[in-house]
């Protein structure tokens, strides 16, 4: 049988592929929590992506996973809509919508001597427009770049969107910089994002590296997004990569992506009558259960629940509502839940811990 050979150009080439991608959840597949209305900033929908705000920014926003969008029409995509408008921003004011990358994560963006290579960021992207919006098409756009939560340098680059109602692939290219800083560490120490709205005294010079003191997230000239109400922008199948020529989006299974996205987000339960970790009964109305992780987390987690009656723990001969939970003895690898509730139950009895209603969570939070 003839054995085919390939090429150690062609090899490397597909190698090179690999991996490529710095951002996680380009795709916007993963999408622990629901949507999130009413938001000024934190994380909604999609892992990983999240609403940052500048100077007490007023425009509110719903954050959703959406399905059919991107290019092709098969992707699902991060839909940033406009709830309360901000048609006159204060000069400190700003929104944006991006990712921040851990140190450990962007030491490919550097070379041997630890200055920023030129990178690519190329994106799917829709915008929408209501009828009292004042954008025009061609719309202006920007991203904006930042290397440890602004403590050293900026970046901000425009891009063009052709048409409303139309997606279209974009690439925006990243200078490279020598007086950046990003460290080898489990921080924030690198953030890309895209400027929603912001005011005059969050403008610099486009696409030009500078000092971040005056944390600025756009220039002159890009059309603000937050102008009225049901606007909307939308993005999927984002990649940053090294080099200064966008190749096709990196594609993954969905098992890696989660898995990327569970280092800093885990939702281990989202529903009723859903189990949770079971233990044993160690003093008086005192339970505690051991959690491990689906993988390491970057840091220990802190937990968030609701309220205690969307659970509840079933004891010999009862089975009351939480009084409370909370965690203790927790690494990266996995951590003790505490419940408390009113009922004495016996020492060294198993419990039973589960959810009883749809509105029930349980989230371990190491994001950055």
């Amino acid at each position: 049988m003839a054995i085919s050979t390939i090429g150690a150009s062609g090899l490397d080439s597909a190698v090179s592929q690999i991996g490529k991608n710095i951002l996680h959840n380009g795709a916007m597949a993963v999408a622990q929590r629901a949507s999130q209305t009413g938001m000024a900033s934190g994380y909604g929908a999609c892992d990983r992506w999240e609403m940052n705000s500048l100077g007490g920014a007023s425009a509110r926003y719903t954050l959703s996973q959406e399905s059919s969008g991107g290019v092709g029409g098969n992707a699902k995509w991060a839909k940033v809509l406009v709830t309360t408008a901000d048609g006159s921003p204060g000069a400190n004011e700003a929104h944006y919508f991006g990712q921040k990358i851990e140190g450990f994560n962007a030491q490919s963006l550097l070379d041997d001597s630890g200055d920023l290579l030129a990178s690519t960021m190329s994106f799917d992207v829709i915008v929408h427009t209501d009828g009292a919006s004042s954008i025009s098409f061609p719309a202006t756009l920007a991203i904006c770049v930042n290397d440890n939560g602004f403590a050293t340098q900026q970046y901000v680059k425009t891009f063009t969107v052709t048409s409303a109602d139309t997606w279209q692939r974009v690439s925006v290219p990243i200078a490279a910089n020598t007086s950046i800083v990003i460290g080898n560490a489990n921080t924030n120490q690198f953030q890309v994002g895209f400027t929603i709205y912001a005011g005059t005294g969050r403008e610099t010079s486009n696409a030009t590296w500078g000092s971040a003191s005056g944390a600025d997230v756009s220039v002159s000239g890009v059309d603000n997004l937050a102008d009225a109400t049901n606007n909307y922008l939308g993005i999927t199948n984002v990649q940053l990569e090294v080099g200064s020529v966008a190749t096709d989006f990196e594609h993954e299974d969905h098992g890696t992506t989660l898995a990327k996205c569970q280092r800093y987000f885990n939702r281990l339960v989202g529903g009723n009558n859903l189990a949770l970790p079971s233990g044993m009964q160690y003093g008086a109305g005192d339970g505690i259960m051991y959690y491990s992780y689906p993988v390491a987390m970057r840091a220990v987690p802190s937990i968030s629940v609701g309220s205690m009656n969307l659970y509840r723990v079933d004891l010999v001969g009862s089975a009351p509502n939480p009084t409370a939970i909370s965690v203790t003895y927790g690494t990266v690898n996995a951590i003790w839940i505490v419940v408390t509730w009113s009922d004495a139950g016996s020492e060294g009895d198993a419990i039973r811990f589960y959810t009883v209603d749809s509105d029930a969570t349980m989230d371990f939070i190491a994001e950055l």
